[in-house]
């Protein structure tokens, strides 16, 4: 055989490219993930829920619920409460005199809770406040705070919705 001149070395070490760009972009992707998931997420995290008035209906709530992350229980609504009066304290709970309150046995999803008129019981929910032989109607021009307690033992124990009665 003729020789070209060049020389084949008997042994050839390989070099690659370094693909650090993409496979490092992906690792921090993933480490950020799992720790925005771990301490991110949770039920104590989440943004509490709470009535809100819906505008042209009387004395009617709508619940609005975040659910917590995939991983936590879905929540269920305890008991639903009606104080006389608009002062209520974020974290100290409604003030004033208790004028209806429903219990649920066993609590009710709360996303299958439908609108919540004050004085109409909701289905599935017992009158505690006043005796069940008695009713409750907002007196209208009078200011009352409402408010929801989940079942789950981490949720926010009140987040008073203020409004005043149709």
């Amino acid at each position: 055989m003729e020789s070209t001149g060049t020389i084949t070395p008997k042994s050839t070490i390989r070099t690659e490219k370094p693909r650090s760009g993409v496979r490092g972009r992906l690792l921090w992707l993933n480490v950020l993930a799992t720790i925005a998931f771990m301490f991110g997420c949770g039920y104590h995290h989440k943004y509490p829920s709470h009535f809100q008035k819906i505008p042209g209906r009387r004395n009617a709530f709508r619940l609005i619920v975040i659910e917590p992350g995939p991983l936590d229980p879905r929540e269920h609504v305890k008991k639903i409460q009606v104080f006389e009066g608009a002062d209520s304290s974020f974290f100290h709970g409604p003030r004033g005199q208790l004028c209806w309150e429903v219990v649920a046995a066993p609590p009710v999803r709360a996303k299958r809770l439908e609108d919540v008129v004050a004085g109409q019981i909701p289905e599935r929910f017992r009158q505690v406040v006043p005796p069940p032989s008695e009713t409750f109607k907002p007196a209208p021009g009078k200011w009352y705070s409402i408010s929801v307690t989940m079942a789950h033992p981490q949720a926010w124990p009140y987040v008073p919705t203020s409004w005043k009665a149709e």
